[in-house]
């Protein structure tokens, strides 16, 4: 048999295999829920009174020096 022929059908009984519904009585694995313990932390929402674009330690010249 030729060696892509071959190959050919390998992969495609595997998807097939991988696609096929559970056979009865049979549940398929739950996927992990995610642990809030790694979660990351909450970003706080941005302060609407203040004006980021014109933050004096965000202006270009400014580097502490």
């Amino acid at each position: 048999m030729d060696l892509r022929l071959r190959l050919l059908l390998t992969f495609t009984l595997m998807a097939l295999y991988a696609l096929a519904p559970p056979a009865k009585g049979q549940n398929r694995r739950k996927p992990a829920q995610a642990d809030s313990r790694f979660a990351p932390p909450p970003v706080p929402p941005l302060d609407a009174d203040f004006d980021y674009e014109t933050d004096e330690s965000m202006e270009m010249g400014d580097e502490g020096a």
